[in-house]
């Protein structure tokens, strides 16, 4: 079975390992780029869950991982204001659901 993944700021995904869910401490776009690499190379990690901020400087990489693995990549909201890529690819996976557009966006 794969195991689910959390890449995020500390103080936020640090209580949610009680829940089963692997986290992986990010602060910044490095760490996070650094630490999504580790986790691919692991092989073990089917959901990789991300905060949208720290995926916003990596989403290209993102995006050939999404295409190329078996790994799902998962963007959640994170606490910024102005980093709209979450909801972005929500409703871009809704549409695709729907028949009314590419799933890539």
């Amino acid at each position: 079975m794969s195991k689910i993944a959390l890449l995020g700021p500390k103080d936020m995904v640090n209580n949610l390992s009680l829940l089963g869910i692997k986290t992986f401490p990010c602060e910044n776009e490095h760490e996070a780029e650094r630490t999504l690499e580790e986790i691919k190379n692991a092989g073990k990690y089917g959901i990789i869950m991300m905060v949208d901020f720290l995926a916003h400087p990596i989403i290209d990489q993102i995006n050939e991982l999404n295409q190329k693995t078996q790994l799902n990549i998962l963007l959640l909201s994170g606490n910024r204001p102005g980093m709209e890529l979450a909801q972005e690819r929500s409703r871009a996976l809704i549409r695709y659901a729907l028949g009314s557009a590419p799933a890539n966006g």
